[in-house]
């Protein structure tokens, strides 16, 4: 939950919360305090920081008195042990201030995209090309005949081969062709 959003020497100075008795202090999305979890999440919090300026070091202080029930949120901001704002929210104010959102960078990994991934460190390994092509060859000829496997991987190659023709003239880079059992070819 977001306390507090002031200004603090031209940039934004937010408090963020739990009822856990968490508290992260950032200043222009930067953390420069941190008070832990604990049993006691309520009363008196105090953060000290010092915030580098173009003046030199600048010794910060917000100090903060907290009830979650009924809400109370009172503070004291200093700055080179001068009160530069005071204030005291409640409920109301909360609720009416605007919610800074950070963005999360979240990774997703799922088995196509772990085998894609793999399948491309592979790609360039001269052996996988042989074995996917001895692959492909064992599994067609398995199915049909081996006369139709060879006819069939013949056509594959000149037709990936075409593939290859039009992204060389396009100025692509390539790397040979990939057969792959059941699937078909990819340049």
């Amino acid at each position: 939950m977001q306390l507090l959003n002031t200004e603090c020497l031209g940039k934004s100075l937010r408090l963020e919360a739990s009822m856990a008795g968490w508290q992260a202090l950032y200043w222009d999305n930067q953390l420069v305090s941190q008070l832990a979890a604990s049993v006691d999440n309520e009363g008196d919090k105090t953060h000290i920081f010092q915030l580098q300026t173009p003046n030199g070091l600048v010794n910060v202080i917000l100090s903060s008195q907290l009830q979650w029930q009924p809400f109370s949120f009172n503070y004291t901001l200093s700055v080179n042990q001068s009160v530069v704002e005071e204030g005291i929210r409640n409920e109301k104010d909360i609720e009416q201030q605007p919610v800074v959102h950070q963005k999360a960078a979240k990774k997703k990994f799922s088995v196509i995209s772990l085998f894609s991934l793999g399948f491309k460190l592979l790609k360039s390994a001269k052996v996988i090309k042989v074995l996917f092509a001895g692959a492909s060859l064992a599994a067609y000829s398995w199915f049909f005949s081996l006369e139709f496997a060879l006819a069939l991987i013949a056509c594959l190659v000149v037709h990936e081969y075409g593939h290859i023709r039009a992204m060389k003239y396009f100025g692509m880079k390539t790397k040979g062709i990939y057969l792959i059992p059941f699937l078909g070819g990819s340049p």
